[in-house]
């Protein structure tokens, strides 16, 4: 697994309260795990799948922002496939297509929440620009590797 490692990292990398961000509404890891129990992926399964040891660095606010730009605007491209799954598999989000759902009808604006958000974190603290853009390339190179393309 890509998503639960990352997001633990996260979770340790940044005082979120004092960013002014709530990091642990947008975790997505449990989304994964509940889509993946419906289509009938046991628990013992889940355990037995490798996890991804190399990933990005967070551990600057700038740099999990950058990481967490990748992971938020996922959503956005998750939109277009949970309308495929649906039409094609006929998936829905409540029958194993949550995570590519986001957040739904809301998804558009909680991607600008986050936008807004970032952009006064970085006006806040300064010079967070290079390293937000480098935890993307890194964080966009881990799924790429991870996912071997």
């Amino acid at each position: 697994t890509l998503y639960e490692p990352l997001e633990e990292q996260l979770g340790r990398s940044t005082d979120w309260t004092a960013a002014g961000w709530d990091f642990e509404i947008r975790r997505k890891t449990q989304w994964l795990r509940e889509d993946l129990r419906m289509l009938d992926v046991s628990e013992k399964e889940l355990q037995s799948w490798s996890r991804c040891n190399h990933l990005p660095e967070t551990e600057s606010l700038g740099a999990a922002i950058g990481c967490l730009y990748v992971l938020e605007g996922s959503m956005l491209g998750g939109q277009m496939i949970s309308r495929q799954f649906g039409e094609k598999l006929g998936i829905t989000p409540a029958t194993g297509g949550r995570f590519f759902n986001g957040y739904g009808a809301d998804t558009g604006r909680q991607w600008r929440a986050f936008g807004t958000w970032a952009q006064t974190a970085s006006d806040r603290a300064g010079g967070l620009e290079a390293p937000a853009t480098r935890g993307a390339e890194q964080t966009f190179r881990c799924f790429g590797s991870w996912l071997k393309f």
